[in-house]
Order: C-alpha cells, then sequence, then structure tokens
C-alpha cells in the first residue's frame, strides 16, 4: 500500500516541479529514476488533491 502516484507529464518532471513549488506545491521529480518525464505526488487529502489538479491544469494550459 502506497500514498503516492505516479504519472507522465507533459512537460519535463523538472519543469513542471518548478512551477508547481513557486505555487507552494511539492511533487518528486523521477529524473534520477531514470524516468525524467515522471512525477510522484502524495496522495492529500480532497482540498489538497482539487488544488494540485487545479494548479496542474493552469500550468498544462500555457
Amino acid at each position: 500500500c502506497t500514498n503516492f502516484i505516479t504519472f507522465k507529464t507533459e512537460l519535463d518532471g523538472i519543469t513542471l516541479f518548478a512551477e508547481l513549488q513557486k505555487r507552494g506545491i511539492i511533487v518528486r521529480p523521477l529524473k534520477n529514476y531514470g524516468i525524467p518525464e515522471f512525477i510522484r505526488v502524495t496522495i492529500g487529502n480532497k482540498h489538497q488533491n482539487q488544488r494540485f489538479i487545479k494548479t496542474l491544469k493552469e500550468i498544462l494550459a500555457k
């Protein structure tokens, strides 16, 4: 059982990490694990998850 998910992103994981971090959201880029286009996201409470999804959509819409 885990408390996180990993997924492939449209952006480089490091770039997405930096953009989310600017907005106060911490994720883990997985470049050091050989999968630079993936990030790891800890599953939070409903509010945190909704904020993450909303912010992710805003970043990817640019």
